[in-house]
């Protein structure tokens, strides 16, 4: 493993923090961006991989999955924004330590879809551990296994889509062999 020097670890921890600082305070104004450019894409797949179709709901805050006996319900705090955010920070801030700023600008269609692609596997994954565990657990605990599967879904794709940028990011600069 490659130690780099502090103050380019800290210039990409600088650049994750100050992106995080300018794009969180904003996402509770983005109702609109969260429900058509997060929730819809995420709904619709998941929709599809669950053999159903995803529709406005009634109120038209998010979508609904119309699916017996369980619909599924996607609303704009389930889009994934701030993980959106979170992930275009982290891999940004990643590109700037690595010496590879103009990449930085990269990260955020890659984010986005990471966070599309995350967010869908999240509620296929939290439809298929509720159906398992309705009639088991009660409803606080339901609640709980929304979240724990939220968590680990997230936090899964962030963790591996880091290591793939940080690989391929070294591997890059490394020099190569004649």
């Amino acid at each position: 493993m490659t130690s780099y020097p502090r103050p380019r670890r800290l210039v990409g921890f600088l650049v994750t923090a100050a992106i995080l600082a300018a794009m969180l305070p904003v996402t509770d104004n983005l109702e609109g961006a969260q429900r058509n450019a997060f929730c819809r894409p995420a709904a619709a797949l998941a929709a599809s991989m669950l053999g159903s179709t995803a529709v406005l709901s009634a109120d038209g805050s998010g979508y609904t999955i119309p699916l017996a006996p369980m619909p599924i319900l996607v609303a704009p705090e389930c889009g994934g924004v701030r993980f959106f955010c979170i992930a275009a920070a982290l891999l940004a801030g990643l590109c700037v330590e690595r010496r590879r700023t103009g990449l930085a600008c990269a990260m955020l269609p890659a984010a986005y879809a990471l966070t599309v692609t995350a967010n869908t596997a999240r509620i296929v994954s939290g439809w298929q551990a509720r159906r398992l565990a309705i009639g088991r657990l009660g409803a606080g605990d339901l609640a709980t296994v929304h979240m724990m599967v939220g968590a680990v879904c997230f936090l899964g794709f962030l963790i591996i889509a880091y290591t793939l940028v940080e690989r391929s990011l070294r591997h890059e600069r490394s020099p190569v062999a004649a």
